[in-house]
């Protein structure tokens, strides 16, 4: 009878022990993200890869959860609609100070309207947004409608304030994610001679 109390008690604590799954549905998609919590709301920055093929999309993932008993509200001081944004920028870069801004390669939304309204989230309940970067340099930076130097950036992404230079307040300061911009694969050249020299090798 004891042996049974004991693998019962070990039993409810592995079940106890167990992470709680996450009320947004579509977080698993963004396997290279950053997990921020805040009070009772938990933040999730994050991008469906980690490295990508220059010229190739981007998806941005920001995910906002109450994990509380009740409800929460994220703020929109600057009373506008949409509030969430995303940035990608150089790597260096680990905010969005007024060097990053007028460097940066993408941002996202091009423009906001006013009398937008806080959320209100209910516990367990989850707000998603997905903005997709296209791969290709936006203005104001110099090379807009080219691509990217192959290399380290930074995304991120948040709740933001319509202020400049602008600032994500929630989560406070947004999420940053790196990103590897990869270059295109060299491709060799084919001759008559190179395929006789393959042949000779294999």
């Amino acid at each position: 009878m004891l042996q049974r109390s004991i693998l019962a008690f070990v039993l409810l604590g592995v079940v106890l022990a167990r992470p709680a799954l996450s009320a947004c549905p579509s977080e698993a998609q963004y396997p290279n993200k950053v997990v921020s919590q805040e009070g009772d709301l938990r933040f999730v920055v994050g991008t469906d890869a980690a490295g990508y093929d220059v010229g190739c999309p981007v998806q941005i993932y920001l995910g906002a959860e109450n994990t509380g008993t009740g409800p929460q509200v994220i703020d929109n001081p600057a009373s506008i609609t949409p509030m969430n944004a995303a940035i990608v920028m150089p790597g260096s870069c680990l905010s969005v100070n007024p060097t990053c801004w007028d460097n940066r390669l993408f941002w996202s939304p091009e423009g906001v309207f006013f009398f937008g309204t806080p959320i209100t989230l209910d516990p367990g309940e989850c707000v998603e947004v997905v903005v997709t970067w296209d791969g290709i340099l936006r203005a104001p930076h110099p090379d807009a409608g080219g691509l990217p130097t192959p290399g380290l950036y930074s995304v991120m992404a948040g709740y933001f304030n319509f202020s400049f230079p602008y600032e994500f307040h929630a989560p406070t300061g947004g999420l940053r994610v790196p990103i590897t911009i990869n270059g295109p694969v060299p491709v060799e050249p084919l001759t008559w001679g190179s395929i006789k020299l393959r042949h000779r090798m294999s």
